[in-house]
Order: structure tokens, then sequence, then C-alpha cells
């Protein structure tokens, strides 16, 4: 499941796991970890494209570069 936190930043909730994907979501700097836009990547090939890009199309088009 995908939850929008904001502008350009969502959060992948997969059982109790939770990942923060975005700007910021590693601390102070900008942050987009790798593993974590695998993890939007794979969530894209399950059909979940057209729910990132209705949430945030900046990070569909950075996910979309690990598919």
């Amino acid at each position: 499941m995908l939850e929008k936190m904001g502008k350009d930043m969502v959060m992948i909730v997969s059982g109790v796991e939770r990942t923060l994907v975005g700007p910021y979501a590693c601390g102070e700097e900008p942050c987009y970890a790798d593993f974590a836009l695998g993890n939007l990547a794979n969530m894209m090939k399950m059909g979940g494209k057209t729910e990132l890009l209705e949430a945030c199309p900046k990070l569909a088009a950075l996910a979309a570069l690990y598919e």
C-alpha cells in the first residue's frame, strides 16, 4: 500500500514495515535511497504504477529508472 506523505514524499506500507521515500526522508539532506526506489519499482511492476503516478509523479519517474 502507498500513502502520500506530502509533496514529493510517499510511505510504502507492507505489513508492519514502513519505508519513507522522498526528499529529506533520511534526515536533513535530500535522500532517495536506492533500496526504497527499488521497492517502489517493484510495486510499480506489481500493478501500483497508477497509484504512484497519482500520488507523486516525480517519484514515479525516479522509480522507473529502477524497473
